[in-house]
């Protein structure tokens, strides 16, 4: 082929090529918008300016050895830059196992509203919620990003209307390469379609296949350009609750449980023996006096207890606290807690409230 340099840059050959109407009235409307939002740019200046500029710019690709099937992988700029800030850099084998431990914990909306609204807007721009076509255009763009970050096998949407019915059902599947970010593309998915007014009937994930599926249904949301916080907000909880439920967590490992109700102040964290309890606890000492400031804090010994749902903390300046065991159904776990404290400090309690004072710790802590 010649080189470029070498050619006339003047248009002074035709070619001939057939198209179908329907593909010269699309490319003939995209010209026409184009110009008016760019009239002074000359590759719309007309049809024969857009097809040189075009003819000129695929062989500049193909000249990079991209082939035709490199259209299908092109990004949207738009839709790029929303998910690049959800996106992180890290290689994928350091972000899989931490995301295993997120797999069951609610989303909290309010750190990702902006991200959120972002979406809507960028939604409410792009598509014309009540055609079909336009919904399937967009999803087209999202699906070319999922694509792109070579973390989805295959993503496919199918909607279906029912004469005399407003509203539009589909079903979505969706074919990942890395379970426990699959896991979180599909929280993530569930939570857009709520917030754009679509409701999830029925999910289906399966770990094996690392696949999940959606069967969707428009609500009157999706044609209303407001925000409805609170309405778009129950149905996102509406539509992670089909994936985070006991139904689920039960199925999986214990973790998911424990990390689920550690939250709950009416559920504590005991030991079968007690013996098992001090050799945890020794441990713990070591590490404090090991990587601490040389000596046992008692502070972080309040924070141990606390996390295990025994005491809470008051003060911690001071090192006061309260006992929030139940004296009836948890006298043992109080008992070994007094005795325990009582080795490390001096312990005084007033009306129920107990602090601690560190002027008698065991100088073997200290070396």
């Amino acid at each position: 082929m010649s080189p470029k340099k070498f050619l006339s840059e003047k248009k002074t050959s035709t070619q001939t090529i057939s198209i179908s109407p329907a593909l010269k009235d699309w490319i003939g409307s995209y010209v026409r918008k184009m110009r008016e939002q760019y009239p002074d740019d000359e590759r719309y200046k007309s049809l024969s300016a857009f097809y040189c500029e075009i003819m000129e710019s695929v062989l500049k690709i193909f000249e990079n050895d991209k082939t035709l099937d490199d259209f299908n992988r092109l990004q949207d700029h738009e839709v790029h830059n929303f998910y690049n800030e959800l996106s992180s850099n890290m290689f994928i084998p350091f972000i899989e196992p931490a995301l295993k431990a997120d797999r069951y914990i609610q989303i909290d909306f309010k750190t990702h509203m902006r991200y959120l609204l972002t979406f809507f807007a960028l939604f409410r721009k792009k598509t014309e919620p009540d055609n079909i076509t336009s919904l399937k255009n967009f999803f087209e763009r999202i699906k070319k990003r999922y694509l792109y970050s070579k973390h989805t096998k295959g993503m496919n949407i199918e909607f279906i209307t029912e004469k005399g019915k407003e509203t539009i059902k589909g079903i979505i599947e969706h074919t990942g390469n890395y379970n426990n970010l699959h896991f979180t593309n599909c929280k993530l998915n569930a939570l857009v379609f709520g917030l754009l007014g679509v409701r999830v009937n029925n999910l289906f994930y399966s770990d094996n296949d690392i696949y999940y599926r959606f069967d969707l249904e428009s609500t009157d949301l999706l044609l209303n350009k407001k925000i409805e916080k609170k309405k778009r907000t129950l149905l996102m909880k509406e539509n992670l609750y089909h994936l985070i439920n006991y139904d689920k967590i039960l199925e999986d490992e214990a973790m998911h449980l424990w990390l689920r109700l550690v939250n709950n102040d009416n559920f504590i964290i005991s030991y079968k023996y007690d013996e098992a309890f001090l050799k945890d606890l020794q441990e713990i000492e070591n590490d404090l006096v090991k990587f601490g400031s040389n000596e046992l804090s008692l502070l972080k010994l309040l924070l141990f207890f606390e996390k295990l749902h025994w005491i809470r903390i008051l003060n911690e300046n001071d090192l006061t606290f309260r006992i929030t065991l139940s004296k009836q159904n948890n006298s043992a776990e109080i008992e070994f807690f007094m005795k325990y404290l009582s080795e490390k400090a001096q312990v005084i309690e007033k009306n129920g409230i107990y602090t601690l004072k560190n002027e008698i710790l065991d100088e073997a802590y200290l070396q």
